[in-house]
């Protein structure tokens, strides 16, 4: 194990493409020792950094080594991880993406398949719960140029092609949920609302509740963790409801979205409630 750490010590300093083989040997390595070595826990905190580094020099260690480490290394990098070549991959690739939310979801009218074997079982449920992981830090949206903004056609390309094969493996619903959740993370237009009108224009032309459910999750779950004082109650929750009210009024040419973002209103709107409330009553000396 001594040997494998010495190959993993980077400390982005004088970065070359012949470092990023020894790091990418040196996981290489790891993974053959089976991540049974109790010093993986001291490793795992600087997955991260190797892998920018080995996306970074990607053609020259090579793509595919690069998709099959993170894949494999994924469950180490703990809350919040970033896989950026694994990451970028699913962006580019709809099958890729169909493949995860298979793995991650069971279809919805099939017959549950008959895995008695716990050993397949075990397998079964560590794949899916790793495909679960990947899908749900993917924050980069399908056609993205490499100037940050959005390429439209590439878009609906990506969307559409996601949407077909999903169909086909009897997952069309949870797959909408999860697509509209990627679609959370498209750049704004100039007019700064968080559904830019390519998006906007998906949503009239689909006409699918639960892709608008996944986009509408995404939004949500891009606030992040808050802080606020004891007695603030919801002042945040109410300034952005009113952004979100405003941008629904701006959206009336595109009906769907204008429902989207009111609903998104009324979800801050009682959150700012219930802070209030909550401040009141610590006010009152009541908690």
């Amino acid at each position: 194990m001594s040997v494998i750490k010495g190959k993993l010590q980077y400390d982005g300093e004088g970065e070359s493409a012949e470092a990023a083989e020894i790091v990418l040997t040196g996981l290489e390595d790891l993974i053959a020792a089976r991540l049974s070595d109790p010093e993986i826990g001291r490793l795992s905190s600087r997955f991260q950094n190797l892998f920018a580094l080995l996306a970074r020099h990607h053609e020259h260690v090579g793509r595919q080594r690069i998709l099959s480490l993170e894949w494999q290394l994924f469950p180490a990098l703990g809350f919040d991880a970033e896989a950026p070549t694994l990451h970028k991959m699913l962006a580019e690739d709809p099958e890729a993406f169909a493949d995860l939310v298979t793995w991650s979801f069971r279809p919805s009218t099939a017959a549950k398949e008959d895995t008695t074997d716990p050993v397949e079982q075990e397998n079964r449920r560590n794949i899916a719960s790793r495909a679960y992981g990947v899908l749900h830090t993917l924050r980069t949206c399908p056609g993205l140029t490499a100037d940050g903004s959005l390429d439209t056609v590439a878009l609906r390309t990506w969307v559409m092609t996601a949407r077909a094969e999903l169909a086909a493996r009897d997952r069309a619903r949870v797959g909408d949920v999860q697509i509209g959740q990627v679609l959370a993370f498209a750049p704004r237009d100039r007019d700064d609302s968080p559904v830019p009108e390519a998006v906007r224009d998906l949503l009239e032309e689909i006409n699918s509740s639960d892709l608008e459910r996944g986009l509408r999750i995404g939004i949500y779950n891009k606030r992040g963790v808050t802080s606020r004082g004891l007695l603030d109650g919801g002042v945040q929750e109410s300034h952005l409801a009113r952004s979100f009210r405003e941008q629904a009024e701006r959206a009336r040419a595109w009906p769907r979205t204008r429902k989207l973002l009111n609903g998104l209103a009324e979800s801050y709107e009682a959150d700012a409630r219930r802070e209030d409330q909550e401040a009141e009553r610590r006010h009152q000396g009541l908690e």
